[in-house]
């Protein structure tokens, strides 16, 4: 029974090898066919446009040697009259020079009158005449009948008068020698003898001109290379029809029994009668172009199909043509016919062995193959099972590192619904079992706000939003457990893919224990704030205490001097004094008022100008930097900044102070230098002193909490530890300390420099 499967499954699989086969084979000569009917179009449409060009091409350069020969010819007879003229006027100035002491005028006059008329050339109408300047008489011509008359009677100008124009060409109408009062237009070319007041000149008449250059341009035509296929022919329009004929062959290069022939319209053959109108109409409104006809070729009776393109010389009448005919076509047309039904034959020759050859590979194929079927087919059930067992293997492993993960893993879906988790979960948030735990929202375990006052619901869309944007989001949130006791967690919520669902995969740590830590650490922070704000306080007093000596000495004497002598004094100098004690006043006043400030503890930000920031710094601190003899030298510029201005006060305030400690012993001249400018929408303040600078060892650690190089009860080296702080956090800017050398006032100093750099 498998014997006769098999054997049938061989015998319908030849048939379908067979048929598709013979389909294909049948697709692909018609495919030939329509292949063979493109190329045909493409091939006719290519030769007809390749040709085209050609003629035309050639017809344009006939065309354009044609202007050419005729500039050129018309160039040679110019010089050739001018040459004529400039050697006549030469001879006249050398026999002037040569005899003009031996001969009076009158005799030089007809000496050289003489000689000029008496010259000759092979052309009969190329003669010199002579013109006298003066009267504009006729001095000498051929025609004797016009000998004595003035030019204006004679000549036909087409330009400007020929007196006073030396050595240029002028267009006239003038009578022919012997050929009656006609006047034809002349090409003229004159030249002055100023010795004798004469005007001399020669010419060549236009139709003359025109006829040589015609003749000179047969002469090239007859010399271009004849090109059987498309061979030139040229032929002239009469410009009034002569009985029944229009035109005259001049040269046919492809059948010279036409040249000379002339052309009419009622010919006994129809076709050629019709493509002599065709081309008449054209020239007539196109002046070129192509026409299609039948034709004669190479002298045979039969007529092929020819086209041909036309131009026109319209300054002369002539039509110049170039050809091809269709036949040429045909020959590749038909080459490429015998080449695809080649291909065709090919195609039902290979068609049939590949027929027999894939029928004779099918079977024997058929044959091996089953044998080897059930091999394979229980080879692929064995593998099947393996495959299985791995999956379950590790669907085990992946089910053991999902349980007993120590990190709590949640899978949600877009509401926010827990739809599965791990035990770790469970533990964290005091859940007995995945009953209990699985089905609640986000919103059942979070707290009616979270810190950022966002209700559940609003945290969640915010996460939600992230993560589909970013794929990923990694967040710290509050969770409530099932005993209502708060706990933080940091949760790396991932969007992914599940049974062709959207869901949420989180990774949830408790993070209780780091907050717990966190807070102790914001506490110590406000302790060092607070015991540099005292250590600061402490140094304010002491400077109040500096501020207010001199000013309350100045008011104790005063009064003291009123007590005195009030009984002496007048209205005008007991009002003197008192001004004085009232300035005094508003001075401490003002020192009272700076104070104030700058331990107000509130923070909200405001606009101030730094001008106005370190003028009440220097009046805080200047008592007694004045006491310890330096001198602050400042550069500031005139800079509005948004913050809070008792920080940075603090902050000015601290660096000064250190700089003041590290100068105290100093032996020399005590400076301070403080340059404060805006650079690329940053505030820039440099703070340096030249105390000598940090000590390389330790300056990298001047910032730290508690670190400091002064005595035990001098400080506790936390003010350059909140300065850093401040900065930070609150301007979100930076500061650097380096020690610099520099010049001041011709000297060199060497200390600390301070820069601060913080977004205006």
């Amino acid at each position: 029974m498998k014997q006769n499967f098999t054997a049938r499954l061989i015998v319908l699989s030849i048939f379908f090898i067979v048929v598709s086969v013979f389909l294909l084979t049948v697709y692909n000569i018609y495919f030939l066919n329509e292949y063979k009917n493109i190329l045909i179009k493409e091939e006719s449409e290519v030769f007809i446009s390749k040709q085209k060009k050609i003629i035309e091409t050639k017809v344009r350069y006939v065309a354009n040697t044609f202007k050419l020969k005729a500039l050129e010819v018309e160039d040679v007879l110019k010089k050739r009259i001018k040459l004529k003229i400039d050697n006549a006027v030469i001879l006249s100035n050398a026999m002037i020079k040569k005899y003009k002491n031996t001969l009076n005028k009158k005799e030089l006059n007809h000496l050289i009158h003489t000689m000029l008329t008496n010259m000759r050339y092979e052309n009969k109408n190329e003669y010199i005449f002579i013109t006298d300047l003066k009267t504009g008489r006729v001095l000498g011509h051929p025609n004797k009948n016009i000998l004595g008359k003035h030019v204006t009677e004679l000549f036909v100008m087409k330009g400007h008068s020929i007196f006073n124009r030396d050595g240029v060409y002028e267009k006239i109408y003038f009578t022919k020698l012997n050929a009656g009062k006609k006047k034809y237009e002349k090409l003229l070319y004159t030249r002055e003898i100023k010795e004798l007041n004469w005007i001399i000149g020669t010419g060549i008449y236009l139709d003359e001109l025109k006829k040589e250059i015609q003749e000179q341009t047969i002469k090239s035509f007859e010399a271009l290379k004849y090109d059987n296929n498309h061979y030139l022919f040229l032929f002239k329009l009469y410009a009034k029809q002569q009985g029944e004929y229009y035109g005259e062959v001049i040269i046919n290069q492809g059948n010279a029994s036409y040249n000379g022939k002339k052309l009419k319209l009622n010919t006994t053959n129809v076709s050629t009668n019709n493509y002599r109108k065709s081309y008449l109409k054209l020239l007539e409104e196109k002046n070129e172009g192509f026409i299609s006809y039948s034709f004669s070729k190479n002298n045979s009776e039969k007529e092929n199909k020819k086209m041909s393109f036309f131009y026109l010389v319209k300054d002369w009448n002539w039509v110049i043509g170039s050809g091809f005919y269709f036949d040429d076509l045909q020959k590749e047309i038909d080459e490429i016919r015998n080449n695809i039904n080649t291909q065709i034959e090919n195609y039902i020759y290979v068609g049939i062995y590949i027929s027999i050859l894939l029928s004779l590979l099918t079977s024997f194929a058929f044959y091996l193959t089953s044998r080897k079927t059930k091999l394979t087919i229980d080879q692929y059930a064995k593998d099947i099972k393996m495959s299985n067992a791995k999956l379950k293997k590790q669907k085990n492993v992946f089910k053991t590192l999902y349980e007993k993960s120590s990190d709590g893993i949640v899978l949600l879906d877009k509401e926010g619904i827990i739809i599965d988790c791990n035990y770790a979960i469970l533990k964290m948030m005091k859940y007995q079992n995945k009953t209990e735990f699985i089905g609640l929202s986000t919103y059942d375990i979070s707290p009616s706000h979270q810190l950022e006052n966002d209700s559940p619901l609003v945290n969640w869309n915010k996460i939600i939003t992230q993560c589909s944007i970013h794929k990923s989001s990694n967040f710290e949130c509050l969770f409530v457990k099932k005993d209502h006791e708060t706990v933080w967690c940091d949760i790396t919520i991932t969007e992914i893919e599940l049974d062709d669902k959207t869901v949420f995969h989180s990774v949830i740590r408790n993070i209780s224990r780091k907050k717990s830590l966190e807070l102790e650490t914001q506490k110590q922070q406000i302790v060092l704030a607070q015991q540099t704000k005292k250590s600061a306080l402490g140094d304010m007093i002491g400077n109040i205490a500096h501020q207010w000596r001199q000013p309350l000495n100045n008011v104790s004497l005063i009064i003291q001097y009123l007590r005195d002598n009030c009984i002496n004094l007048n209205e005008k100098e007991i009002r003197k004094d008192v001004d004085a004690c009232m300035i005094q006043l508003k001075y401490m006043s003002k020192t009272i008022d700076d104070f104030t400030n700058f331990i107000n503890p509130r923070k909200q930000k405001e606009t101030f100008n730094l001008q106005d920031t370190f003028l009440k710094v220097f009046t805080i601190i200047s008592a007694q930097f004045d006491d310890k003899k330096i001198k602050i030298k400042e550069k500031i510029d005139f800079i509005n900044i948004l913050a809070v201005e008792n920080e940075l006060m603090q902050v000015i305030i601290n660096i000064l102070n250190n700089a003041k400690d590290a100068l105290k012993d100093s032996s020399f001249e005590r400076f301070i230098f403080i340059n404060v400018y805006s650079e690329d929408n940053f505030v820039v303040i440099e703070i340096k002193d030249n105390a000598g600078g940090i000590d390389d060892k330790i300056i990298s650690r001047i910032f730290e909490p508690y670190f400091t190089t002064k005595k035990e009860n001098e400080g506790v080296g936390i003010g350059l530890y909140m300065v850093e702080e401040i900065i930070e956090k609150e301007f979100s800017g930076n500061i650097l300390v380096k020690n610099v050398e520099y010049e001041y006032e011709n000297k060199i100093f060497r200390g600390a420099l301070f820069t601060i750099r913080f977004e205006i």
